[in-house]
């Protein structure tokens, strides 16, 4: 009010201002849906990147005139059933054609959430686990000897959600709850006892509480669009117990008894309840991805692989199960390697893919794939030659490829780059004057035996590729240096891969390396050369510059970790926690 009164001027134009729409944008997956045109109840307009009608109003302006929205939901995990059926060569799984019985599937399931959709995180495994325990499916079985696996993932699903709270405990341990009364018990025995879903939120209403189905709903899109939930408490109450009073001749205090886990479940829905329609299909992907990763777990982890590489975390998981079933990924391989990840049956193991590595696409990965299922190369030389004349692969992408040893059955990548040099150096001329032979490094001795004539000043008439095979005998067969291999990994592929069997499993490559204010604490990553495992770690040792630096990308032999206590900050003072974190104590740099 103050600037109001003192930028009278500026604030009438800020008050013109104030509110105007200057974009817009469009939900990506929310349609709304009518049996008749809807411009005469609210306006729709186009953008450029969208050639369908918007409307130009919100999601609530629509529901306030009861129009139906469906969203259609994009979903990885329905890429990763179908690719992987086409892969193995069957037909697509659906509810009406896989075994959703089988119990080697659901204890896989149990053992094991790798990309099982919707429990792929720990906590949701977690629960998962718990609830398909031997202990807890006792419990249920005694009650309910009849149960369905595919029921049980479907209020798993609805139980992780925030709306699971007041209940989630007791369900993983398959404890019924008593509700107090038979109708009650009765209405969610299906669910144990507890309200999961929307769809018993409607029904509860309707039969308990007075409303009627259409009344129900709306109160049920009340929860889930988080509008006024509190206000609605007071006639859920009122029309319980008018209920329970007339229907089963219940006191007013007992109804009210009753009706209060109801009404947590109810505030809780206020997060996010699920829906039956939601969980149960949600549960048949799920199972669908366990019983593909546990009958045809090379082609699902091949394809998993593929959907989900763009996510570190994920794929991260995926690897990690990979290893446990003794299945290899490779690195790149010539004539093993396309684009994306791929499947070798017949040494059951998976090569990484070439279009994600920095500088490669699919085109590249394709023509050197058909390069190398069209010919045979009994030489280097003369798999360079057909790569420089029949592909798009230019020099940096070729020098890249054979840096990650991409070419690895033709010899070691150091001297491959050095073949590769001359080659590219050499292999086009067909005259060379005898001033440019010291230029070229070239042994005139050697040189001449594939020169067929020569003038005063030059060499002409040349087999170049005759004197590059014999120079490139004379090449030690060394591969990179671990650092220099690391270096090029993690500039081209985004993390090391190489691993060095040989090497003391002490010895770590620095793949991450930061320092703050003081820069006396480098905070590092390290890489172990021999195992493949990465430690997250720092230096605390104040005299770190003087006695032993190290940088990124060294090689640290680690010769001591010490044991403490982690810090976090806690209301802003740092403080010792009980988790034990490993710092680097004492090390030599190589």
């Amino acid at each position: 009010e103050k600037y109001r009164k003192q930028y009278p001027q500026l604030f009438e134009y800020a008050d013109i201002v104030q509110g105007v729409i200057v974009s817009i944008g469009n939900h990506p997956a929310g349609l709304v849906v009518s049996p008749f045109p809807v411009e005469p109840f609210f306006g729709t307009c186009t953008t450029s990147e969208n050639e369908n009608p918007i409307s130009q109003i919100n999601m609530k302006e629509i529901d306030s005139l009861n129009f139906v929205k469906l969203d259609v939901l994009g979903l990885d995990c329905v890429g990763l059933i179908n690719d992987t059926c086409d892969l193995v060569g069957i037909e697509r799984l659906t509810p009406d054609n896989v075994d959703l019985t089988d119990m080697k599937v659901w204890n896989s399931i149990r053992d094991d959430n790798t990309a099982i959709f919707q429990f792929e995180s720990d906590s949701a495994g977690g629960y998962l686990k718990e609830l398909f325990s031997e202990k807890t499916i006792a419990n249920i079985k005694r009650v309910n000897p009849n149960f369905s696996y595919i029921d049980l993932m479907s209020m798993a699903n609805g139980a992780i959600r925030p709306a699971g709270a007041s209940y989630r405990e007791e369900l993983a341990k398959g404890i019924y709850r008593d509700n107090g009364h038979k109708a009650l018990n009765n209405f969610l025995a299906p669910t144990l006892g507890y309200l999961v879903y929307q769809e018993q939120i409607i029904e509860f209403l309707h039969s308990f509480c007075g409303y009627t189905m259409g009344q129900a709903d709306i109160v049920r899109r009340g929860f889930a669009k988080k509008t006024g939930t509190e206000a609605f408490i007071p006639k859920i109450k009122d029309g319980f117990t008018d209920t329970m009073q007339k229907e089963y001749s219940i006191s007013t205090e007992e109804s009210e008894h009753l009706i209060e886990s109801f009404i947590q479940v109810i505030i809780d829905a206020s997060s996010y309840l699920f829906s039956n329609n939601h969980a149960v299909p949600y549960s048949f992907l799920g199972y669908m991805c366990g019983y593909l990763r546990y009958y045809y777990p090379l082609e699902f982890l091949t394809v998993a692989l593929n959907v989900y590489q763009e996510d570190e975390e994920k794929s991260n998981k995926i690897k990690a199960y990979i290893k446990k079933q003794g299945i290899e990924i490779n690195p790149i391989k010539f004539g093993k390697s396309t684009d994306m990840y791929f499947m070798d049956k017949e040494t059951n193991s998976i090569y990484q893919g070439i279009k994600s590595i920095k500088y490669l696409n699919s085109q590249i990965a394709k023509e050197l794939y058909d390069l190398a299922q069209s010919n045979t190369y009994s030489s280097f030389i003369e798999l360079l030659d057909d790569i420089v004349t029949k592909t798009s692969c230019d020099s940096r992408q070729l020098e890249i490829l054979i840096s990650l040893n991409f070419f690895s059955d033709f010899g070691n990548n150091k001297k491959l780059l050095s073949i590769y040099k001359l080659y590219d150096n050499l292999a086009s001329r067909k005259q060379i004057k005898f001033t440019d032979l010291e230029t070229l490094n070239i042994n005139e001795e050697i040189f001449q035996k594939y020169a067929k004539s020569k003038t005063a000043k030059m060499y002409k008439d040349l087999d170049m590729i005759g004197y590059i095979a014999e120079i490139s005998e004379m090449i030690p067969d060394k591969a990179l240096s671990i650092k220099e291999q690391m270096k090029y990994e993690i500039e081209h592929l985004g993390n090391p891969v190489s691993l060095y069997k040989k090497a003391p499993k002490s010895f770590f490559v620095v793949t991450e390396y930061k320092t703050f204010k003081d820069k006396l604490k480098p905070y590092l990553t390290l890489y172990n050369v021999n195992t493949g495992e990465y430690i997250k770690t720092k230096v605390k040792d104040r005299d770190f510059f003087a006695v032993a630096p190290f940088g990124l990308f060294d090689i640290v032999k680690v010769v001591k970790w010490k044991t403490q206590k982690k810090t976090k900050c806690i209301g802003g003072v740092w403080q010792k926690t009980n988790e034990d974190e490993e710092i680097l104590s004492e090390w030599e740099v190589y």
